[in-house]
């Protein structure tokens, strides 16, 4: 399993293509989603929040109000680090607990949603791909116009805020062009699939044979083969562990009975380069080969 790190810029269509990713089946993480969960009333980021930006900043119902959170730190960035430092502590753990079901059910790679994957950098060693949704800044500012309803200087001001899109695109490893047509953008986003379709366990995950078409994105290669078994040199599996293969040829992976699940689920980290692997007193064996 790898994975694929997207992302774009505001107006440059990047929902619309997670969209269709999802549609045809992939394994998707939305960032966004995840940071509108954790902020929630409850959870320990509201509570830091409201402590460092007041009361002005919630709903009568007590959720924070993104608007009024969003303008206070547009253009203060001391405050926005300052949001940063209690929000993506608490994105990462859930992502990696998203990663961690996709992982179990067997998916040959998630695709994460990330906006900031290229401005943070804090998630990019993890990625084996990337992928940008890429718009000219004349189609960026007449979409952004049109969706926000605001005039020029104010739609400016939002793009110019952001990491330009023709730098991301030059660090992406795969461009998803959304300058025209949306039936294009979409041809673009089959491309870049298994001639499957889908990114389902079911099925292999493999790119299309052949090369693609002059213009269209590269496909997605198929993961590093993996090491089959729980052999793991420093702990040897016990005859008393369970061995769990929720998909053939993907992974085996075992845990003793004796010890609680959290257990195993603490010492996992699927954010681990490919080239380590593994190995916990748990009978965890993870090992990716090369080649």
């Amino acid at each position: 399993m790898f994975l694929v790190g997207l992302t774009g810029g505001i107006a440059s269509g990047k929902s619309s293509v997670i969209q269709v990713f999802q549609q045809l089946g992939c394994a998707v993480i939305d960032v966004d989603v995840i940071a509108r969960h954790v902020v929630q009333p409850g959870y320990p980021a509201h509570r830091r929040i409201v402590e460092a930006f007041g009361t002005e900043v919630l709903l009568e119902n007590g959720d924070i109000n993104r608007k009024v959170l969003g303008d206070l730190i547009f253009n203060q960035p001391d405050r926005r680090h300052l949001l940063n430092t209690i929000t993506h502590p608490e994105i990462r753990k859930e992502m990696m607990k998203e990663t961690f079901k996709y992982f179990l059910r067997g998916y040959r790679y998630v695709i994460l949603d990330i906006p900031l994957l290229f401005e943070t950098k804090k998630l990019l060693k993890y990625m084996k791909h990337t992928v940008v949704v890429y718009c000219d800044r004349d189609t960026q500012l007449a979409r952004l116009m049109r969706r926000n309803n605001l005039n020029r200087e104010d739609a400016e001001a939002r793009i110019n805020a952001q990491l330009p899109l023709k730098d991301k695109a030059r660090m992406a490893r795969h461009v998803l062009d959304n300058s025209g047509e949306w039936s294009i953008t979409k041809r673009q986003v089959w491309l870049a699939l298994p001639a499957s379709s889908t990114c389902s366990p079911a099925t292999s995950c493999l790119p299309p044979s052949g090369r693609a078409k002059a213009g269209s994105p590269r496909p997605l290669p198929p993961p590093r083969k993996l090491k089959l078994g729980n052999e793991c040199p420093l702990f040897p599996p016990s005859p008393s562990t369970l061995s769990l293969s929720p998909s053939p040829l993907l992974f085996t992976f075992s845990f003793s009975p004796s010890l609680p699940f959290s257990s195993l689920f603490l010492s996992f980290s699927p954010f681990l380069p490919p080239s380590l692997s593994l190995c916990t007193p748990h009978s965890l064996g993870w090992s990716p080969a090369l080649g």
